[in-house]
């Protein structure tokens, strides 16, 4: 009867066999160098008898297998001051640029990976790291353009700028109890389509975080053009250009993020239709512009600021609501928490029809609404200034807007041109009167075009 091999047995019965590492150096001391065919590698002594290491000289190999120096020095009977040398670490930028590098083998010893210890290598297809390691540096695998899937041990709860410009990462599997996504671990992944932490969660295109990770920096996904939906339940702050460029993303969903603190989260999204913010009460600026195909966001009924550009250019934005059973299509309803004004380019060329704002002061920066094609009616009853050009400029179809009766000023240049079917202004607490435009008397001045 044949025998059948397991396959770890048959993989080790057919493995080609190594060089033996030999140390060069003359004395066993603080630092060391070994050499195996075409390795030269320089160990630095870290306690009684571990040892980190680096490459030392020249390009190396295909395949680094430290598991085989432990056992070559266990079998040459190689110690410091009796303690076995083993290697316990890689060192900063430590295989750094050895494009020639496609596999690594690690013993169980090795608990620790320096910064860039493998940026711009050509290690290639899976990565499991091993249950040993349990402190991982900053952008240890950057630029490793060749790998394709990467499990990160259940050790390793925060990630740094880990995996910026894998071009060929598909699939990365983080620990359950992840805490940090620093710098932009993800950034420049274009083929990235899934990251998850239970199996459970695993699909083709969707990103699902568990609710430990509570913080996004800066790029963390930017330029990921794969990815097409995110689950993070636990986040609460995003930095800037998070998800700048992710043109296959269609739905996003936050629901304990609290604010956008900083500027074109969202911008260039071209592929994201809606967004699910429940707890969010500040929007920053430029969160969402340029993405074409939004057509809705759901936000706190706390919202409380809108930043300048927030949905400029999002030419299929209609709609805006605190509550799924209020929800109007085409309509954007702001809560009376929203007392900060409406700046500049915000709303500009959507396709909004209504827009409720009982508590916004002014609309203070330029273009705001212009060009809101669709844009019928106006609602603003706490409006005190308008001293910005162009706020309702291009809106063809706006017949009607209140404003306050304590707005005063300037209406400045070109603030209703090309409304043709404006039919009245009045202010709020009257009864609005078809044809007449009725201006509070603390309105001074109308600019050039105003109507």
């Amino acid at each position: 009867m044949k025998r059948i091999l397991p396959l770890f047995l048959l993989a080790a019965a057919v493995a080609p066999a190594h060089a033996t590492w030999t140390l060069t150096s003359e004395t066993i001391g603080d630092t060391i160098t070994a050499t195996e065919g075409t390795w030269n590698l320089k160990l630095r002594r870290n306690g009684n008898g571990p040892y980190t290491c680096w490459n030392d000289s020249g390009t190396g190999g295909p395949v680094l297998d430290l598991t085989t120096f432990n056992e070559d020095m266990a079998a040459a009977g190689k110690q410091w001051n009796g303690y076995p040398i083993t290697v316990t670490g890689i060192n900063n930028e430590g295989f750094m640029n050895l494009t020639g590098l496609k596999e690594v083998r690690l013993p169980a010893t090795v608990t620790s990976f320096g910064n860039q210890c493998f940026k711009n290598t050509g290690l290639e297809g899976e990565f499991v790291m091993p249950d040993s390691i349990t402190t991982m540096g900053d952008a240890v695998f950057q630029n490793c353009k060749s790998l394709t899937r990467f499990v990160v041990n259940e050790n390793i709860k925060t990630l740094s700028n880990t995996f910026f410009g894998c071009s060929a990462l598909e699939e990365v599997k983080i620990a359950s109890g992840t805490t940090t996504l620093s710098g932009s671990p993800f950034r420049a992944c274009p083929s990235l389509v899934a990251v998850y932490a239970d199996e459970a969660d695993r699909a083709v295109g969707t990103v699902t975080l568990p609710a430990t990770v509570t913080k996004f920096d800066s790029y963390v996904f930017c330029d990921d053009t794969s990815i097409e939906r995110i689950v993070a339940p636990g986040v609460t702050t995003i930095g800037e250009r998070a998800f700048q460029n992710c043109t296959s993303l269609t739905d996003v969903v936050l629901p304990a993020l609290e604010q956008f603190s900083s500027t074109y989260t969202f911008n260039g999204c071209t592929a994201l239709q809606r967004v699910e913010l429940a707890n969010c009460v500040k929007l920053g600026q430029a969160t969402f512009q340029g993405c074409t195909a939004l057509e809705e966001v759901l936000v706190s009924p706390s919202l409380h600021t809108l930043g300048n550009d927030c949905f400029r250019g999002d030419t299929s934005f209609k709609t805006l609501y605190t509550n799924e059973a209020t929800k109007v299509v085409g309509h954007v309803q702001l809560p009376a928490t929203c007392t900060s004004g409406i700046g500049g380019f915000t709303f500009y060329q959507t396709q909004i029809e209504r827009i409720d704002a009982p508590s916004v002061p002014s609309i203070s920066g330029e273009r705001a609404f212009e060009n809101c094609k669709l844009l019928e009616e106006a609602y603003f009853p706490s409006l005190a200034s308008m001293a910005c050009s162009y706020a309702f400029s291009g809106c063809p179809l706006l017949r009607i807007v209140e404003v306050s009766p304590d707005l005063a000023g300037t209406i400045n240049d070109c603030a209703f041109n090309s409304c043709y079917s404006l039919e009245t202004v009045y202010q709020s607490g009257n009864a609005p009167v078809v044809g007449l435009v009725d201006l509070p008397a603390g309105v001074t001045k109308l600019g050039w075009g105003a109507f």
